[in-house]
C-alpha cells in the first residue's frame, strides 16, 4: 500500500511535545496500533506520528479510507474538529483552530438558496 504524507497536512495541527512523541512510541511497541490511520485516497489524513513510529519499528498498522472528504477543506474541518475534541489541546491552540475553522467556513460558498420567483412588478409568486 502505497501511503502519501502530505508535508503540509502534517504540519496543519501542532506536533507533539518531546515527551508525548515518547509516550506514543512507547506505547506503539507494546500495545502495537490500535487505531487505523485514516486516509484520503492515498494521503494521510490521520496518524502521522503513528505512521512514522510504525515505519520505524516496522508495526503492523491499519488503515481507513474515509468516504467523508471531497475536497482539502473538508479534511482541514475534519482535522480540526478531531483536534477540538482532545483534552490535551490547550486553550491556545482551540483559539486557533477555531479561528482556521471560522475562516474556511467563511469561505465557504453559501449553499444555493432559491430566491422566490417575481412577476412583472416584482410581487413575490407564492405557492399558496
Amino acid at each position: 500500500m502505497h501511503i502519501v504524507v502530505n508535508e503540509d497536512l502534517k504540519a496543519y495541527i501542532d506536533p507533539l511535545t518531546a515527551e508525548e512523541q515518547e509516550a506514543l512510541e512507547r506505547s506503539l511497541i507494546k500495545e502495537g496500533c490500535r487505531d487505523a490511520l485514516v486516509l484520503w485516497g492515498e494521503i494521510l489524513v490521520d496518524g502521522h506520528n503513528r505512521y512514522g513510529i510504525c515505519q520505524k519499528h516496522g508495526i503492523p498498522f491499519q488503515t481507513l479510507q474515509s468516504s467523508l472528504f471531497h475536497s482539502l477543506e473538508d479534511v482541514h474541518l475534519w482535522m480540526i474538529d478531531q483536534h477540538l475534541g482532545r483534552r490535551s489541546v490547550s486553550d491556545f491552540q482551540r483559539g486557533v483552530l477555531a479561528l482556521r475553522k471560522r475562516g474556511i467556513l467563511a469561505n465557504r460558498k453559501p449553499a444555493a438558496v432559491s430566491e422566490p420567483a417575481t412577476d412583472e412588478i416584482g410581487a413575490s409568486e407564492t405557492p399558496w
